[in-house]
Formats: C-alpha cells, sequence, structure tokens
C-alpha cells in the first residue's frame, strides 16, 4: 500500500482507537464476565513482575541475568505506569492490523469492524497507542498517532511502558523483545506505585 493510502488508514484508525477510549467505567481492573464490571488490577509494578517470574517463569524460560534486567526495566517505568494507574477507559489490548476491517470510502477508508476483544480491560487507552507502535514508525503509525490526537504529554513514554509490560497475554517473546530494545525511559523516574492488567 503506497505511503500516503497508509497514512489515511492509520488516521483512520487512530480516531476509531479514540472513540473506543471515550467509553468510562467506574474504576480500573479487567473484565470477569459479560457484565463487564471491572475487578481487580496489579499492584506495583515491579512488584508484578516478580510475581509473574516467580509463577510464570518456566514458561518464558528467562535465564537468571534476563530477570535482573527485566525487573530492571520495571523499576524504571513504574513511574509512568504509575501515573495513568486511575484511568479507567475501555482498552482493546491487542489494537494492531491484524484485527482490524476496513473498506475504502471515496479517497480515504473506513474502519468497519475491531476483532478480537477477548483481552480488553478498564485503564488507559495509551496501552492500544504503544502496542501499535510495536510495529515500528510507518506512515501507518503516523497517521494513527494523528487520527488520534491530542495525547497528553509524554505519551510516547508512557505508551511504551503500557505496551512493553502489560499486554495480554503473558508471552516470552514479547519479554524478550522488552529486553533487547534499545532506549529507556526518563532516567529521572523514580519508583512509584502502579497498576495495570497483565504483563507483555
Amino acid at each position: 500500500m503506497p505511503s500516503p493510502e497508509a497514512r489515511r488508514l492509520g488516521e483512520e484508525a487512530g480516531r476509531v482507537l479514540k472513540a473506543i477510549g471515550t467509553f468510562e467505567f467506574a474504576r480500573p481492573g479487567f473484565f470477569e464476565d459479560a457484565r463487564l464490571d471491572p475487578s481487580w488490577l496489579p499492584g506495583e509494578l515491579p512488584d508484578f513482575i516478580a510475581t509473574c517470574l516467580e509463577t510464570m517463569a518456566p514458561g518464558w524460560n528467562l535465564d537468571a541475568a534476563e530477570r535482573k534486567r527485566l525487573l530492571a526495566r520495571a523499576e524504571r517505568y513504574a513511574p509512568l505506569v504509575a501515573a495513568v494507574a486511575g484511568a479507567a477507559r475501555l482498552v482493546h489490548s491487542d489494537y494492531n492490523p491484524k484485527n482490524l476491517l476496513a473498506r475504502r470510502e471515496g479517497r480515504g477508508w473506513r474502519i468497519t469492524a475491531v476483532l478480537d476483544w477477548e483481552f480488553a480491560f478498564s485503564g488507559c487507552p495509551l496501552t492500544d497507542v504503544g502496542n501499535m507502535l510495536r510495529f515500528g514508525d510507518t506512515p501507518f503509525t503516523d497517521g494513527l498517532v494523528d487520527g488520534a490526537e491530542p495525547l497528553p504529554a509524554g505519551w510516547r513514554e508512557t505508551a511504551r511502558a503500557l505496551a512493553d509490560f502489560l499486554t495480554r497475554p503473558p508471552r516470552e517473546p514479547a519479554l524478550r523483545a522488552v529486553l533487547s530494545s534499545a532506549g529507556e525511559p526518563p532516567a529521572s523516574a523514580h519508583r512509584a506505585s502502579g497498576n495495570r492488567p497483565g504483563p507483555a
């Protein structure tokens, strides 16, 4: 798809994502059943990651050095996650091109369906932005950011923190991507409390 077309489709995806995030709930949390009544979120990010390592480490297959690096990254990201801990808006949690159906309308595009809602939760919509940006900066993602605006100051770092650690379901390849990715959140970040759904 040519770059201008990809950007227009991205803008439409951003507008849809923005609309999804307008649905509010009484509190953040998981949806336990069809009542969509949010309940339970983990506490402080480093402690949450440590618990996940204890309970899921056999499946993740990380060695001691990788676990240490992962926990260190969680410590650095914790303030960014804590800053949006009280958000209680609809989050798809797997928002990416594979889960979007679109059709052409005139010179533009219209998203006709968003698929696979099984990991949706009540939280910060920047999680979905961060998940989409995992595909890298492209004309599509540039358009998505434009379509989703206005975004808060520091949105890219916060979105990355949420998507790196808190996208469900847990899976080892995502954790290895966190460990190998370049760049870090602001060095001035200090440990803080933070809430959210499942790890990367």
